[in-house]
């Protein structure tokens, strides 16, 4: 599934076992979820080879402020 962020928002960095490690910005633009949910997030393909995490309520609440746009 692809979504388009219109504005810059915040996703994970999330280590083994889920440890946070931090965000990495997601520019305007269109990226991709690979794989399923797992623990509640989404792993959003940033990169080849990076890999940001959006937790699936926050994904929500991104696309109830409009500042995502998913499908």
């Amino acid at each position: 599934m692809k979504f388009e962020v219109k504005t810059g928002v915040l996703a994970r960095k999330l280590g083994k076992d889920f440890k946070d490690e931090g965000f990495i910005p997601l520019q305007a633009g269109i990226y991709e979820i690979s794989g399923p949910e797992d623990h509640g997030y989404l792993a959003v393909k940033i990169s080849a080879e990076l890999t940001g995490f959006i937790h699936v309520e926050k994904l929500e609440e991104f696309v109830k402020q409009q500042l995502v746009v998913v499908g």
